[in-house]
């Protein structure tokens, strides 16, 4: 009867624990950008645990990456940004590893597949212009368009030396010229 018990309560336990969600066989990650992990957990879990990058295939990756730490579990989800170095090559066989400070396994994702991904420029970033335009109480304005790529959100910034001058974004009227021009 004590063995009964004994497999019992490892069951009960084991079945109310971390459960890695995503990245998983039908969700895997891609070669670029920040990646995402989600999982579920009960109460009793640890409120704090370190996500490691593996692969069973030792030479597409011959030893666990750390890849975050004092992750806190009550969120549900993170956002991991690529490590230094960027992510690892691209293939199959990586898992990510839920563990704890001494390295004991909390939960394990299936095995997902890392894709090449694609890094795509935005038109901003195709140029970088500012220009001025004097107003009529003499102050100054200026507009600035710094590239970026299409994960990062910065947009234009304006910059006025009066505290409030009517700023002029040539950008946005050069692009709006060119889709009238060839809408006509």
């Amino acid at each position: 009867m004590r063995v009964f018990t004994a497999l019992l309560v490892s069951f009960a336990t084991s079945a109310f624990s971390y459960k890695l969600l995503t990245p998983g066989d039908t969700n895997g990650w891609t070669s670029t950008g920040p990646q995402t992990v989600t999982w579920q957990r009960v109460k009793t879990d640890p409120a704090k645990f370190n996500l490691a990058l593996v692969n069973d295939d030792t030479e597409a990756m011959p030893t666990p990456k750390v890849i975050a730490t004092n992750v806190d579990g009550t969120q549900g989800k993170t956002t991991i940004n690529a490590p230094d170095g960027g992510w690892p090559a691209t293939g199959d066989g990586y898992r990510i590893n839920m563990v704890q400070e001494d390295d004991s396994i909390l939960a394990q994702s299936q095995k997902f597949t890392i894709k090449q991904g694609v890094k795509s420029l935005s038109l901003a970033s195709a140029t970088s212009t500012t220009s001025s335009k004097q107003v009529d109480n003499g102050a100054t304005s200026s507009s600035t368009a710094q590239p970026t790529d299409e994960a990062d959100e910065s947009t234009p910034t304006t910059q006025s030396n009066d505290g409030g001058a009517v700023s002029i974004h040539v950008e946005v009227l050069a692009v709006t010229l060119l889709a009238i021009f060839f809408l006509v």
